[in-house]
Parts: C-alpha cells; sequence; structure tokens
C-alpha cells in the first residue's frame, strides 16, 4: 500500500492519541514574546528499541520567518520555523502559498502525495523533524492546524502570531522477529510569534537532483490524474487537452520547469520540461509511462575556434581477442545524444528476436539431461543473441556520429577540426566481455584536448532496452 495512504489510515488513530497536549486549545493562546515559541509536546512510541516515551506540559523554543525555495516545487513561500532545544530538539517548518503577511485565518496541512502540488490557498507544506538517540527523525504530518491570530510590526519587520496545533508521526525501526513497523507518533502544540530571521531570503543552491524529484512529481502528477484516479491533482479533463493540459502545468509548477514538448490528445501524450535551476530534462508518454531524466551539460557558447580531440583506447582490458576482431573504431556524438526515439524503435524490433530466442532456449532445456548440458544451451543462445544485439545498438549509435577515427597500430585516435560543443566520445572493444565507452568531453574552442579510453573511465554501468542509456539522450 503507498505511504500516503497508511498515512491516511494512521490519522483516526492519531485523533485519539493527545496525551496531555490539549490539542485546540483557544488559537490566541497566552501572549509570547517575539521570537518565541511557547507550548507543549509529547512523543508516543509503540515497541521501538532506543525511543522513549515522552511528555512535556511545557516547553519554549524560538520563532522565525523567512522567505525560503521549498524543494518541494522550487518555489519562494513563506516560511516559518519552530524550533524547540535540547534535550529533545523538535523543528517545525511551515511553508504556505500566502505571502507576506500571511493570511488571517486557519491553515490546514497538504499532503505530499505522490505527484501532488501545493495549489491549494491556505494551505502548507509542512516538515517536522526530531534529535531522538542522536538521530534526526523526519515526521510526516498526519494532522496539522494553523491559525494565524495576528501580524504586528517590530523594527519595521513583521512579526505573525498564531497557533499550531500538529500530530506527526513515522515509522520506527523493527527489531528481529517483529512483524510489522512500530509507529512512533510526535503531537506538538503551542503558540507563536514569529519574526524575520538572520537572513530573510537565504541563498539556496538548487543541485541536478532536487531539480529532477521536482520534474519528475510534476510529470507524475500529470500521468495520475490524466488516468482519472481518486488521488490525481485535480480533474482529470484538465490534462486530456492540450491547452488546459498546458496550463494544468504551468499553474502548479512554472517556478520549476518550462515546458519543451507537450501532445496531448485525451489520454494519450507526451511530454518533455525542462528545469529552470538545473539542466535537467525529464519527459513521459503515455504508450510507456516511465518518466525519463537526464541532466544535460552546460551550454558552450558558439564561434570559437575548431579544437582536437585525441587520446589511447586501452587494448590491456581484451587482451585474448584474436587479431582479426582488434580493429576498434572511435566515433564523436554530440551531447546529448539525439538517439532516444531511434533507440527505441530498435528495441521493438529486438522484442521479436528474444521471444524467438526464449522459445529456442525452453526447447534446449528441455531435453538438456544435466546441469552441463543445460549450461551449453544457454551458452549456444547467448552466443547466437548477444553479440548481434551489440553490434545492432553499436551500429545505430555510429549514424549518429559526426566524426569517426579507426585506432592505430599504436592504438591511438584522433578527431582534428571539432567546432565548439559538447560530445561523447564513443567505442567499445570487440570482446565477449562488455568493454564500451560513452565518455563526455567539451570543446570551448581551439583546445587539444587528450582522451584516453581506458579502465578509469570505461562505462559500468548495466544498461539494455527497457532501462535509461548510460549517457545523455534526448529524441
Amino acid at each position: 500500500m503507498p505511504r500516503h495512504c497508511i498515512i491516511a489510515l494512521l490519522v483516526s488513530s492519531l485523533s485519539g492519541f493527545l496525551s496531555d497536549v490539549a490539542l485546540g486549545q483557544g488559537a490566541a493562546g497566552p501572549s509570547v514574546a517575539p521570537g518565541t515559541f511557547v507550548g507543549r509536546d509529547s512523543l508516543g512510541s509503540e515497541n521501538e528499541p532506543g525511543t522513549l516515551n515522552r511528555v512535556r506540559p511545557q516547553v519554549s523554543g524560538t520563532a522565525t520567518w523567512s522567505i525560503e525555495l521549498d524543494s518541494l516545487d522550487l518555489r519562494r513561500k513563506f516560511t516559518m520555523r519552530l524550533e524547540i532545544p535540547d534535550p529533545w530538539p523538535v523543528t517545525i517548518v511551515l511553508r504556505a502559498l500566502d505571502s507576506l503577511p500571511l493570511a488571517a485565518g486557519s491553515h490546514r496541512s497538504m499532503l505530499p502525495a505522490t505527484g501532488a502540488s501545493h495549489r491549494l490557498p491556505r494551505t502548507v507544506h509542512a516538515d517536522i523533524y526530531s534529535v531522538e538517540g542522536g538521530q534526526r527523525r523526519h515526521y510526516t504530518p498526519a494532522e496539522l492546524k494553523v491559525t494565524i491570530t495576528a501580524v504586528s510590526t517590530v523594527r519595521g519587520q513583521p512579526v505573525v502570531v498564531g497557533h499550531v496545533d500538529a500530530r506527526s508521526m513515522r515509522y520506527g525501526e523493527r527489531t528481529p522477529g517483529q512483524g510489522l513497523f512500530p509507529v512512533v507518533r510526535l503531537v506538538v502544540a503551542g503558540d507563536f510569534a514569529s519574526r524575520a530571521a538572520a537572513e530573510v531570503r537565504p541563498r539556496i543552491v538548487v543541485t541536478s537532483r532536487m531539480q529532477e524529484l521536482v520534474l519528475a512529481r510534476a510529470l507524475d502528477g500529470f500521468a495520475i490524474t490524466n488516468t482519472g484516479a481518486i488521488n490525481g491533482d485535480g480533474d482529470a479533463d484538465s490534462t486530456r487537452e492540450a491547452t488546459r493540459a498546458r496550463r494544468f502545468i504551468e499553474s502548479r509548477w512554472s517556478d520549476a520547469l518550462e515546458i519543451e514538448q507537450m501532445e496531448v490528445k485525451g489520454m494519450e501524450y507526451q511530454l518533455r520540461v525542462r528545469g529552470r535551476h538545473a539542466p535537467v530534462v525529464c519527459e513521459v508518454e503515455s504508450v510507456h509511462g516511465d518518466i525519463e531524466c537526464t541532466t544535460m551539460p552546460a551550454p558552450v557558447r558558439p564561434g570559437g575556434a575548431a579544437g582536437r580531440i585525441s587520446g589511447r583506447v586501452a587494448r590491456e582490458l581484451a587482451p585474448h581477442v584474436p587479431p582479426y576482431l582488434t580493429a576498434v573504431t572511435v566515433h564523436l556524438l554530440p551531447n546529448p545524444a539525439p538517439i532516444k526515439g531511434a533507440f527505441k524503435s530498435y528495441c521493438h524490433g529486438r522484442e521479436r528476436d528474444d521471444s524467438i530466442a526464449a522459445v529456442r532456449l525452453e526447447a534446449k532445456m528441455l531435453v538438456a539431461r544435466d546441469s552441463a548440458a543445460m549450461e551449453r544451451a544457454f551458452a549456444s543462445i547467448y552466443a547466437e543473441d548477444v553479440p548481434p544485439y551489440r553490434k545492432g545498438y553499436r551500429a545505430l549509435f555510429e549514424k549518429f556520429a559526426s566524426h569517426h577515427a579507426t585506432v592505430g597500430s599504436d592504438g591511438r585516435y584522433d578527431f582534428a577540426r571539432v567546432p565548439p560543443g559538447n560530445y561523447l566520445v564513443v567505442s567499445a572493444r570487440p570482446s565477449e566481455d562488455r568493454i564500451e565507452w560513452y565518455v563526455p568531453v567539451t570543446v570551448h574552442g581551439g583546445e587539444q584536448l587528450a582522451r584516453d579510453l581506458d579502465g578509469s573511465n570505461q562505462n559500468g554501468r548495466g544498461w539494455s532496452c527497457g532501462t535509461p542509456l548510460p549517457f545523455p539522450a534526448v529524441r
């Protein structure tokens, strides 16, 4: 069962877990000084070793606000941090859609399920952390209510006053023989008066991984909604016509991405989006449904002088290859390589060959009388099927190369007059082992670049039809 479904089922049980924390007290609460949080908390664990139950009828800490980038959708949001210090630190992070000052009244938590966007007003994206036994623990809000009662001004900066009721949970660690994961529940309630943080607009560097996660979330949300699933991110019809589908993506994710390609007709679609913060491209199509993401190289300014790329291809990696098979060619492909569509078509053709090979293998296995005969049967099918497969996709890749070079008797290759740009140096040794190179290289203008192909940059990533290619590729 998906994690967000389990959390939803637990909400009802959490509603009874109040301990001594009186959730739902008067929203105004006692007067608190600017920059402070005053409240109560409790921690309840079901059979997790090393986690102690506790009830603290009175805790206090700090309350600050800033305008921060939310990793959920890479949008700048009004962000409050309520922090309770040692001996049992707790941090509540609340990110709201409303700009400063935060609108008065009640705000509820959004559930960051797969593909969900932060789109509804008066909702907060919340994260809750606690340090237990020296380890930082992340809690998922199961029920959260934030009530803003007033916004005042101190030294020219707003102070946001209100009350928070937060019930959250995490799965604990199982002991040997334990069937279900224990559930640990953290409840915090109290009043705050958040003042401006020391750095109101902190600089946050968005990594390629952060960007990829957001793009994948956006495409997940689109795909789930398009199916009409109950956990979609809106009305299914909003994703089944091109104009409305574009509005669906841009209204939720425009701070994180731009649409490079969108073809939508009912439940058939093909989408490609590019990150605004990092050079990541993700795409999805209704036929396969898998989201594929590629981190692109930084663009190169055109107009520079041509460069040169040369190097040596290691022969010692395949010392037992017969002399008549030692001819090696090196190819220079653009990076990213525009081969994804052609490779998928090639793989569709291979499906027929694979099914025939499977039938042949099954027939040979049925008549095999011992394990040695089975191994011989498998080896014969492998020899008949795998070399043509490798030869086929390598020949396909060669078609997209801008330069080709035959390796000389000294093991060297050379590409002259290479225009500025991003490239992949591609080659393979004709051997039983899979020895291949897909080495990125950038020519800015006029350089003499050395790129040896050896064990240090040999491709070590297993891949095949149905998996991502081992280098950046686009359609």
